[in-house]
């Protein structure tokens, strides 16, 4: 199994050169719309095509599966996980909420995994049974004990629940919540 703290180090270092890289294409060309209807940009690309490398470097013997390449099926080392620019819609219209992702699945299940968020400077990177770090601190966890997961999904006007029933290319976003 993959871990440790030196492996947590190559894993922020390879996502900070990706955060890094993302920083330079931006804006460089218009995005494109995906057949999806989402939008992919030159950075979107690139940043995949840099952390196939640097995370086949990493760990040689894992797969890779990229949000703009596609699938892989999983190898004896796992499978590497890649969002090259999670919130591509915010990176292409200068919000600085994005950001660079990582995770490596073993066995059907998360080892590691990591954000760079290159507009305000921050990585975050987990390591199952080992705990999170932001930038190379660890973190407290919040609550003590065990906690039982939940969802709650909920939509009062019906304008939400005709999302992507029109035609038009788009996704629900929520930028909060109110209890």
């Amino acid at each position: 199994m993959a871990g440790g703290a030196e492996f947590r180090s190559e894993i922020e270092a390879a996502l900070r050169q990706a955060g890094n890289l993302a920083q330079e294409c931006r804006g460089s060309e218009p995005p494109e719309l995906k057949p999806d209807g989402s939008l992919v940009t030159v950075g979107d690309r690139r940043v995949e095509d840099y952390l196939r490398d640097a995370l086949g470097r990493l760990l040689p013997g894992a797969a890779f599966w990229g949000e703009e390449s596609g699938h892989a099926e999983p190898a004896a080392d796992g499978l590497w996980a890649v969002d090259p620019i999670d919130g591509t819609s915010n990176y292409a219209f200068g919000s600085p909420l994005w950001g660079v992702s990582v995770a490596l699945v073993q066995d059907r299940r998360p080892v590691v995994g990591g954000i760079f968020l290159p507009d305000l400077g921050e990585c975050y990177i987990s390591e199952a049974g080992a705990g999170a770090w932001k930038d190379g601190r660890p973190l407290e966890p919040l609550l003590r004990g065990p906690v039982k997961p939940f969802e709650l999904i909920g939509a009062s006007d019906p304008a939400i629940r005709q999302v992507g029933r029109n035609g038009l290319p788009g996704k629900l976003r929520c930028a909060g919540s109110v209890v």
